[in-house]
């Protein structure tokens, strides 16, 4: 039997449902526990598999794990957690220092959105209380395990985002969570970690890794003055924590003459940006407290949904031009400096591809010293 493998229980060949399973050696431990973000347009579960444990991995179930690492706060990664709370038992959960406070505003902020209302309709089901579970872990140190190390390095995605090293005494195995190589407003980019010896397999995300961008970080600051000159104020949306600050920033850095105003769906996830080092509020960035004053204010409105615009201007958070996923140069440069034998794409959807796509990439540079696949749902790849 295969002593190191993978198992992608949800955010193999998707974006979405973050969960998987690594066996090495005698050790299995579980990377990220997310959820399927646009639940009311799939007709299957919002949570990964975790029944494929005992079919595939031959675990009794999630009590038998070793460990759980959360790589960073956005529900794609940490959404079904509260959910596999009670089947854990006595395994441990570890984070950085900052998700658990990042995870607890995410819930706060999406709490009462309509969306959510399947993954959070048990009054248990809650994200805060699960965050109490997590054992926070400095990125740099290192936990040792029975027989397995585990090293964070920052991820550079959102605040407290990290990649995860796993090692013991035969394989190194890098997860690297959602990634960015370039800096951010809230978050300096990603400590690709260049001295740590050979990697025997990356895994890595592919969110970009289908389409031709490479990592950008450029708002479209000429599309909100035309929007909000037409009716006065425009309304943009932003999914996930972290992100409407980092938005706020944007404008106001690209067009400072402009008021910027956040919606109480985000301001919680603001509010812990600047518990962790970043002004956020101030100089034409204030929070909207009363949401009946919304057709009272001019500029821009952050906000976490797309209802209650009034006719105005909507502009969604993907249509702004910032990123905060590597694209296929961040990808190759991650790629470069850990040097693995493999590479295991997850949290991607290659259907996506026209023309090239990564795959052509690495073997253009790296040739055939590479060996690169894309994870699949269900289906078991060695590591």
């Amino acid at each position: 039997m295969n002593q190191y493998r993978m198992l992608a229980l949800g955010g193999g060949d998707e974006i979405g449902a973050s969960c998987y399973v690594l066996q090495m050696g005698n050790n299995h431990v579980l990377l990220d526990a997310g959820i399927r973000m646009r639940t009311a347009k799939y007709s299957f579960s919002a949570f990964p598999d975790t029944g494929m444990l005992s079919g595939v991995m031959g675990l009794d179930g999630l009590h038998e794990l070793d460990a759980v690492f959360i790589s960073h706060a956005h529900l794609d990664h940490v959404g079904a957690l509260p959910s596999m709370i009670g089947s854990l038992g006595s395994v441990h959960i570890y984070s950085s220092p900052a998700t658990p406070d990042f995870i607890s505003a995410q819930y706060e902020d999406v709490k009462n959105a309509a969306e959510f209302s399947q993954v959070f309709a048990e009054g248990s089901n809650n994200l805060s209380m699960a965050s109490d579970h997590i054992i926070t872990i400095r990125t740099g140190d290192t936990l040792h395990l029975k027989g397995l190390d585990a090293t964070f390095f920052h991820a550079g995605h959102i605040p407290g985002a990290v990649m995860t090293l796993l090692e013991d005494d035969n394989r190194k195995v890098l997860y690297s969570g959602d990634f960015y190589d370039l800096d951010q407003h809230t978050v300096k980019g990603a400590d690709i970690p260049d001295n740590i010896g050979k990697i025997d397999t990356l895994i890595c995300e592919a969110t970009l890794a289908y389409s031709p961008y490479t990592s950008r970080n450029m708002i479209q600051a000429e599309k909100i003055t035309s929007a909000a000159n037409r009716t006065g104020r425009v309304f943009i949306v932003v999914k996930s924590v972290g992100r409407a600050a980092e938005t706020a920033l944007a404008i106001r850095e690209n067009i400072p003459d402009m008021d910027i105003w956040i919606d109480q769906s985000c301001a919680a996830g603001c509010r812990m940006c600047e518990k962790y080092g970043v002004k956020v509020f101030g100089d034409r960035i204030r929070l909207l407290e009363d949401r009946r004053y919304i057709y009272a204010v001019e500029g821009v409105v952050i906000q976490s949904y797309s209802a209650d615009t009034g006719g105005c201007e909507v502009i969604y958070e993907n249509g702004l031009g910032l990123y905060n996923h590597a694209g296929r140069s961040g990808i190759l440069k991650l790629i470069a400096a850990v040097n693995p034998e493999r590479v295991i794409f997850v949290h991607g959807v290659p259907q996506r591809s026209k023309d090239s796509s990564i795959f052509d990439d690495i073997r253009d540079r790296f040739g055939s010293l590479i060996q690169a696949v894309q994870a699949q749902n269900g289906i078991e790849t060695a590591i």
